[in-house]
């Protein structure tokens, strides 16, 4: 649990950078086998495409710039043979913003409950019980 502390505000942060970034820039990487990886216009998305170098594209890094643009809808496009899935950085965002409060949740909630003079577990008073003798409720 302590991992996922420190680590979604991290991929929150990474996701916020992004989503600037993709609001003025494109960029995919396109891998030999098909493979293609992307972000722009605040979406990022992956999908395979069959033969890449026809469509125009080269393998490696593709960047452009762009004029500000962002998107906001999840697409899913898929014409076979190629198949493709794009979805707005807000919502990895809000995945990695849920993630952090869940992480948080139980330490915030255990130091508050200290602050008020209230067992850290299970929030039972302890106002007239020392501070090195064990709940009365729980045993903590």
């Amino acid at each position: 649990m302590a991992t996922v502390k420190w680590a979604s505000p991290a991929v929150a942060v990474a996701l916020v950078a992004l989503w600037i970034w993709s609001g003025t820039h494109q960029g995919m990487y396109v891998a030999p086998h098909s493979l293609v990886l992307g972000a722009g216009n605040g979406l990022v998305g992956g999908g395979i495409l069959v033969d890449p170098i026809a469509q125009g594209y080269r393998f490696g890094w593709n960047s452009m710039t762009t004029d500000w643009q962002l998107d906001w809808w999840f697409i899913l496009s898929i014409r076979p043979p190629n198949f493709e899935l794009v979805v707005p950085i807000w919502s990895l965002l809000l995945i990695a913003l849920a993630a952090t409060s869940l992480a948080w949740y139980p330490t915030l909630r255990a130091r508050r409950r200290v602050r008020q003079g209230q067992c850290r577990d299970c929030g039972y008073a302890r106002a007239c019980i020392a501070s090195d003798v064990a709940c009365s409720e729980c045993g903590s």
